[in-house]
């Protein structure tokens, strides 16, 4: 969420280092975070299920779409 340097293991709790906030980049990417979930909730295009697939390639983990 804010650079945590854990790798995550599938159904294993992940304990947040809530420490990190206290590194200028940590806090600042955190309050990066904040601005853009901000702005997803206030721009309808951001959060609609209007979406049209139009190219997937799961291989080169490539996808394409119209919104």
């Amino acid at each position: 969420m804010f650079g945590q340097s854990t790798r995550q293991t599938p159904n294993q709790p992940n304990k947040l280092q809530w420490s990190l906030l206290k590194n200028q980049p940590n806090h600042e990417l955190l309050e990066y975070y904040k601005q853009v979930i901000l702005l997803r909730e206030h721009w309808p295009a951001l959060y609609t299920e209007n979406i049209e697939f139009i190219h997937e390639n799961p291989e080169a983990k490539v996808i394409a779409y119209y919104r």
